[in-house]
This record gives structure tokens, sequence and C-alpha cells, in this order.
């Protein structure tokens, strides 16, 4: 309780809310806290989308500067917590990204080469046994249809 806490940090004062609200329309439930709860030297966190890849991407980025909040608002252990394991995923996202990229290079460029060669070079190299494939199965539809127009003239 309330009680309890103040007897034990000896402090009249809350230093943190946390408020759970489902966000069907994005930045609402971010208004609606900072209408209810006006912040005079406080600061609101917002955590939805927080291991998004693209915001850990920019995160990567101000990787070096970024620590665990030590700012003049004490945010309860789990929030440092939660900012560093952030961090460790910006790392690691920027590293996936890094990986990735030679190989999404790579197959760009032979794609673009496949598509400059044209479309007849394109399907003797990726699909000729498809395309015989094909052919023979319209062959014998053409044939079965032949036949049955010409029952008398079979063999």
């Amino acid at each position: 309780s309330y009680d309890a806490y103040r007897v034990i940090t000896e402090q009249d004062k809350v230093d943190c809310y946390e408020v759970v609200i489902p966000e069907t329309v994005k930045g609402f439930g971010a208004q609606l806290i900072s209408d209810k709860f006006p912040l005079s030297d406080g600061e609101s966190v917002v955590n939805t989308g927080r291991f998004d890849f693209w915001r850990l991407m920019r995160i990567a980025k101000d990787l070096p500067s970024r620590a665990a909040h030590a700012g003049s608002v004490r945010y309860p252990y789990w929030e440092n917590a939660a900012r560093i394991t952030e961090n460790e995923c910006a790392a690691l996202s920027a590293l996936e990204a890094a990986l990735l990229l030679p190989a999404a290079i790579t197959l760009l460029v032979e794609l673009v080469r496949l598509l400059a060669r044209g479309k007849t070079a394109l399907e003797e190299d990726l699909i000729p046994k498809a395309k015989e494939g094909v052919e023979e199965a319209v062959r014998v539809q053409a044939r079965k249809r032949w036949e049955k127009k010409h029952p008398e003239d079979r063999n």
C-alpha cells in the first residue's frame, strides 16, 4: 500500500505511474494520459512499438551515447532494464541488417541480370523442364480433343 511504501522510503510522493492501455488508434493512449495526468516536470514513456525493427535501427545509430535513464525523474528498475534490453536488441538488429545486406544486394543484382537477358533466355535457363512439361500436357489435351471429334480415325 501507499502508507507502507511511504514508511519504507520516507517520501510522500509517487515517482511513477504505470498505465497499460490498448491503443487501437495510434497516439490515443498517450494523448489520453497527457490530458488526464498533466506532467509539469515529469516524463511520459510510450512503449508501443518499443522493439519494432526500424525503431531499433534508429536506436542503433545512437547506441554509443545511450544508457539507462539517469535523469531527474526516477524510473522503476524495470524501465532501465527494458532500456538495456532495447540497446542489446538494437545492436543485434544492426548486426542482422549488416549480415543480410550483402545477400539482398547479390539477389537484386542477379535478378536484374536475369531480367536483362530477356524472356527467352530466362525461360531457357530457369524453367526448361517446366516448359517441356506444359508443352507435353497441351499436346496430350489436344490429342484427346482430336480423338473425341474423330473416333473413327484412331491409330
